[in-house]
């Protein structure tokens, strides 16, 4: 069984947080390549307690996969702690 400190540890993953800094050394997928097109260049997404303007980059046809770049957005608090 794990303390509180030690699930709040382990459960938090905003900013500055030890859970946060782990996953955000991963690559997460957040969207699919057909969210974004010529009608909707780019798209807010919230990622590890963090808004986020998703943009494409590119794309590799043969794996269907989408490159893309995330910017920070600015506003909004969120509820991580």
């Amino acid at each position: 069984m794990l303390t509180k400190e030690e699930n709040e540890i382990l459960t938090r993953i905003g900013p500055g947080t030890p859970a946060g800094a782990l996953l955000r050394r991963y690559w997460h997928p957040v969207a699919f390549a057909s969210d974004l097109g010529a009608e909707q260049p780019t798209r807010l997404v919230r990622i590890l307690c963090a808004n986020h303007h998703l943009q494409t980059q590119g794309s590799c046809s043969e794996h269907g996969i989408m490159t893309a770049t995330v910017f920070p957005a600015v506003g909004g608090e969120g509820v991580c702690r």
